[in-house]
Parts: structure tokens; sequence; C-alpha cells
């Protein structure tokens, strides 16, 4: 048979031995089979492989052997490229060995020039401390004949480092025209990488690549939990399980991750992101539109969603949280700095606010809400246990309050959402304030009721020949009616007669009987001008329909903060509604 080995070369480099058998003669019956030899590096080495039959040393085919390989120009004889190359201890296989030869340039700068070249092999072998009795240490068994080369031209390789057969190399390549030269297929079937046997990356026809997937259905699909060391930007990005960024992440579009989704800085995402499970961001967090988290939400710097958020279980901010349409907690909301949402905020149990906390439309807790600094709600605010404030609440319309309120500094309920923010009325059970008495103990006081919106002022006096004119304060006569106006008197330090012979809400002028002088205290109780006839009875429907008190069958008038008021509701003349007897 033929005993020819195909040599491929380029400038005493990478060189490739088409597999092929031979059948050699070989002194002591030594037999060489060379099967193939392939490219081992970017260098001058190749890798030889063959078989050995017939050696001595060699039980069952197995053992080491000493191997010397050497470079010539004729199959006798002839001049010798470089010096021999020998390599110890070879293992031998069931007859097989592979060495790589040449790596070291043993065999010169010019071993593959042109013309032709002959491999000269000799071999020695034991196995174990079996060694051949005739030959123990050393003299090696040469093969004859010589094995014959062919070289290949230089021109043929010079534009790229692959192999003899343009096939990539297991060590790597070099100079690769990627037009030409590539992994892959050339018609429409996948590209498989295995490990184990196992199918572990696949990447279709369409150039959608798959881990874990047979077909991915995007372009990256991943079955496992996905880690990013670095930056990460997609445009959809979808994710069966977890998803770990170690920096940034950007998505164009849609974020999806079935459950985990952990970014150790900032997250942005132009539309929409649903995550399955919890979502953690170290720093900032940015959604183009909506953002859905079924379960926990955990930001350590600012959150914004230009669209509405919808929040599984709890929501944690450490800074800032902007929603530019409704956010909706299911259990807790917490948030480190201000809270702003465009539309409406619901949460199903409690809300932590450390500053300031503004929601356009409607805020509904469903257990408590805690704001630091200000609340400012453009429509309803309803809490089902207790609100605390640490400064002001503004509330556009209704205030619904479960529980207690708890205002540091003002609160302002508006019925009617105007640029002239009208004011309304503030509905509870108990109207009370709290004072601290002592370490331990608090003073709780109730504000009095009543059939009307009573006013009052009070104050001391001093009878001179047996008369006192008391001047009305102006804020009393501001917002007071003229009509229903009483007066109570207190002597002081003796027995007197006083009466009133003036009163209005300019004045009271006050006489004792006797024509005494002496001291009295005095109240002066009105009603509001803007409802005097208070409706106390009324229907539980009209009510619901309307919201707000009513004065004689008419919504209560509510003052326009921006107004200037030209006019007093009062004439100027002093009217006297009691007269002398």
């Amino acid at each position: 048979m033929s005993n020819r080995i195909n040599l491929s070369t380029f400038n005493g480099g990478l060189l490739r031995f088409a597999p092929i058998s031979m059948t050699g003669v070989l002194l002591v019956g030594l037999s060489l089979f060379p099967t193939s030899a392939s490219a081992a590096g970017t260098g001058t080495g190749f890798r030889f492989e063959g078989r050995l039959s017939g050696v001595p040393g060699l039980y069952y085919g197995n053992g080491q052997c000493d191997i010397r390989f050497g470079l010539f120009d004729a199959a006798t004889g002839g001049t010798q490229f470089g010096s021999s190359h020998q390599i110890d201890d070879v293992p031998v296989l069931s007859k097989a060995f592979s060495v790589v030869l040449n790596a070291g340039a043993e065999f010169g700068a010019s071993a593959f020039g042109s013309g032709e070249r002959w491999i000269d092999v000799a071999a020695r072998c034991s196995s174990g401390s079996l060694v051949d009795p005739a030959n123990p240490s050393g003299p090696f068994t040469t093969v004859v004949p010589r094995t014959p080369l062919e070289a290949v031209p230089f021109a043929h390789f010079a534009h790229f480092a692959l192999d003899a057969g343009g096939q990539w190399r297991l060590t790597g390549n070099a100079d690769t025209d990627p037009a030409v030269n590539f992994l892959g297929t050339t018609d429409a079937q996948p590209l498989v990488i295995r490990t184990d046997g196992n199918e572990r990356i696949r990447i279709g026809s369409t150039g959608n690549v798959g881990i874990g997937y047979a077909n991915p259905p995007v372009r990256l699909a991943v079955a496992g939990d996905i880690l990013a060391d670095g930056a990460l930007t997609a445009e959809d990005l979808i994710a069966g399980q977890d998803l770990q960024v170690a920096r940034d992440g950007a998505v164009q579009r849609d974020l999806g991750v079935g459950r985990d989704l952990g970014v150790a800085r900032n997250l942005g995402v132009a539309v929409d992101a649903l995550i399955g499970n919890d979502l953690a961001v170290q720093h900032d967090l940015g959604v183009g539109n909506d953002g859905a988290i079924e379960r926990n939400l955990g930001v350590g710097g600012d959150l914004a969603a230009q669209g509405n958020g919808v929040i599984g279980e709890s929501l944690g901010v450490g800074s800032d949280l902007g929603v530019g349409g409704s956010l909706a907690v299911t259990i807790d909301g917490l948030v480190g700095n201000d809270l702003g949402v465009g539309r409406d905020a619901g949460m199903g149990r409690d809300l932590a606010v450390a500053r300031d906390a503004g929601v356009g439309r409607n805020l509904g807790v469903a257990g408590n809400a805690g704001v630091a600094g200000n609340a400012g709600i453009g429509t309803d605010l309803g809490v089902s246990r207790d609100v605390g404030v640490g400064r002001d609440v503004g509330v556009t319309r209704d205030l619904a309050v479960g529980g207690n309120v708890f205002v540091a500094n003002n609160i302002a309920a508006l019925n009617v959402a105007s640029a002239s923010a009208e004011f309304g009325a503030m509905f509870a059970i108990v109207k009370a304030f709290v004072e601290v008495h002592g370490d331990d103990r608090l003073i709780f006081y109730t504000a009095l009721e009543g059939p009307e919106l009573g006013t009052y002022a009070r104050g001391s006096a001093q009878l001179v020949a047996g008369e006192a004119v008391i001047e009305v304060p102006e804020h009393f006569r501001t917002v007071t009616a003229e009509e229903g106006l009483t007066v109570l008197l207190t002597p002081v330090g003796q027995a007197m007669s006083l009466y009133v012979v003036e009163k209005s809400l300019r004045r009271i002028v006050v006489r004792d009987a006797d024509g005494l002088d002496g001291s009295f205290d005095w109240m002066l109780n009105g009603r509001r001008w803007r409802c005097p006839d208070l409706d106390v009875v009324r229907d539980r429907s009209d009510y619901l329909e309307n919201r707000t008190l009513t004065c004689g069958g008419r919504a209560m008038e509510t003052p326009d903060l921006g107004e200037t008021q030209t006019e007093p509701h009062f004439p100027d003349t002093d009217p006297t509604l009691g007269s002398e007897d």
C-alpha cells in the first residue's frame, strides 16, 4: 500500500498530515503506521500521530517509548535538515502515539522549502519495569525505509494561518479572512456547540442564540441565570430565570425577567420593565414607560418611571421615587427621600416617606401613611389606619382616614380642585390635640362641637362712670355674621348689675344698673358669615353626592385665596342690634 503522507507548509510553519495508513518492514520487527499530523500552534511545530507494531518492550501495545525523528532530503543518505528531534517517554496506548515535532525549530529555518522531504524515525520502548532484555537502555531501532513527504507550495498558504487543509486549529489561528474563513454552516442549519456530549449553545439559522433553548425565540435566549460582570446593553431582554448585572444595565425597549433581577449600579429601560420576582438596583432605576414587579422592588438610588408602576409586594427606594403615571404597591412602600406620583398611588399596607410626598391624583394606603416632610395630594387621600406627616398636608379634595391623623404643622383639606385653591370642610369623629405633660404623660383636648359654625372673641374691660365701650377685634368682625351675636358678662371683684346697651360687629357697650365702676370679663359669640344657617340634619344620599357642608340648602361658600377683598361683608355704619331699656 502507499506509504505517502501529505505535508502542507508555509514559511517554515504549520503542517497538516492527511489521515493515511501504511505498512512498512522495519528492523527487528518494528513497524510504523503514520496516520496524521496537524498544526499544533502558530509557530513551526506540527503534530505527528502514528501506530507502532511489534516493538520490543511494548506488551499488549501499551508502554512508553523514546522516539527520535530526523528530516532529510532523500530516501537514503542525503542531507539532514537541522538536528534530530528526540522525544522521550512518549505514551503509547494500543500501539498509537501522538507527538508535536519541530516546536523548537529543531529541523531548521529552511526545513520546509522546495524539494523532497523524508522523515527518519527510530524508537526504543519499555513497559513499566519490563524492558527489552536485548535493548535495556538503549540503541534505537530505526524504521526502514524513511517516510516520504510532499511539499506544498509556499504561496498557497500565504494568506491565512490555518492548517494545510484550511481548517481551524485547536490551538488558535491568525491572519484569517472572515470572508472565507469562519466557523458555521453554509445552509439553513443551526450551529450547535456541545460539551460532554450535551448541547450547550445553539445558533439558529436566523441568528438567534439559545443557551438551554432548542429553538431560541429571540436574539439571545437564556434558560438559566445570567451574570454580566460589566455593563449590559440590549434592545429587548428576556431572561427565564435570574439576571445579575455587575455594573450598568441599559435596555432600549422591554425588559422581562422570569425571576430575580439584580443590578449593581444603574438600570435604564426605555419602554416596559416586567420582573417576575424581585428587582434590586443599587443605584438608580429609570423606566421609560411602565414597570411591573411581581414581588419586591428595592432601589438604592432614584426610581423614575415615565408610565405606571405596579409592585406585587414591597417597594423600597433609597432616594427619590418618581412615577409619571400611577403607582400600585400591594404591601409596604418605603421611600428614602421624595415621593412623586403623577396620577394615583395605592399602597396595600404602609407608606413611609423620609421627605416630601406629592401625588397628582389619589393616594390610598391600606395601612399607615407616614411622611417626614410635606404631603401634597392632588385629589383624594384615603388611609385605612393612621396618617403621620412631619410638616404640611395638602389635599385638593377629600381626606379620609380610618385611624388617627398626626400633622406636625398644617393640614389643608380642599374639597374642590381649582387654581385658586378653595378651602372646604374636614370631617373627623373627634377633632383633638395633644400636649406633652412631664416625662411620661400626655394631655388630650378635644374641640367644642355644636349645630353651627361658631365664632367667639373674649377679653376683660373696666367700667368708668358706670359704662364701658369695647371695640370688637377686626379679625372677629371679618369672619362673623351680624345676625345672632350674643354677649356674656362676668363681674370681677364685686357684685354688679351688668347689662348690654349695644352689640354689633363694631363695638359692645356695657353699663351697670347702679352706675358702679369696676372690672368684668366678656365673651362675644357669633356665627360664620359664609354659613350662618348650617343645615344640621341632611339626607345621606345628598351628602354622598356633594361631599360638602350646606347652608340653607346651598353649598357653603369658600374663600378664593387669590382674590382681594374690596368690600366688607358688614356695613360701615354701626347698627345697634340691642337698645337701652
